[in-house]
């Protein structure tokens, strides 16, 4: 079973479809961009939100301070970090007692964060690694170049949908992460995330 988070929540009916799915991560956005949404719109989400499924905070370069004072409010459980933040950073937000998940996007910093976190002095410590094609670019990466990312605490993302995510999955990576790919004409679909759900939640060999 590959555990899949749904991201870009913007609203409680958003929170109400990952709840029916049993998603096992629901996913907000802090940063500038279509699904940006403020502490009271995620506050709203994580109050609507199964108790069970944790709230990641979607993080672009935002002070250490803001992400700390959400987890502190119990407003998320995650955070996820694009940027350049460090492993003081990551460190200090843990300690904050949130779980930190990493993010590298692109094929070339990919391939370099691969061996970055697949070699013998590995600094980084964030408990999860998401290795992303780049946001809305809707394409994905040339993942046989990336095979040796430690699969029991990698996601994957990036133009995952309904027509690709059978290939994403033979992976066998810890999580897959879906934003666009569970939305109809830029509404999350029920039905979308019901089917990603399932078929994630599949066992397989």
């Amino acid at each position: 079973m590959t555990k899949i988070k749904i991201c870009g929540l913007m609203t409680k009916a958003d929170a109400t479809m990952v709840n029916d799915s049993r998603a096992d991560y629901a996913g907000v956005v802090f940063a500038s961009g279509r699904h940006q949404v403020d502490g009271q719109q995620a506050q709203s989400i994580r109050a609507t939100l199964d108790p069970a499924i944790p709230l990641v905070g979607v993080f672009v370069d935002q002070a250490v301070d803001e992400i700390i004072g959400l987890g502190q409010a119990g407003i998320i459980q995650m955070a996820q970090l694009h940027g350049p933040y460090g492993s003081e950073v990551i460190a200090a937000i843990q300690a904050s007692g949130l779980a930190v998940i990493d993010v590298t996007v692109g094929q070339d910093q990919a391939e370099e964060f691969v061996n970055q976190v697949a070699g013998p002095d590995n600094q980084n410590q964030a408990d999860f690694y998401l290795v992303d094609s780049g946001a809305g670019s809707g394409q994905t990466l040339d993942w046989s170049r990336l095979q040796n990312l430690p699969k029991d605490k990698t996601l994957v993302a990036g133009g995952i949908n309904l027509t690709n995510i059978e290939k994403i999955l033979a992976l066998n990576s810890y999580g897959i992460d879906i934003s666009s790919g569970s939305e109809t004409n830029g509404h999350k679909d029920p039905a979308k995330i019901r089917q990603l759900v399932a078929l994630a939640h599949q066992e397989r060999e």
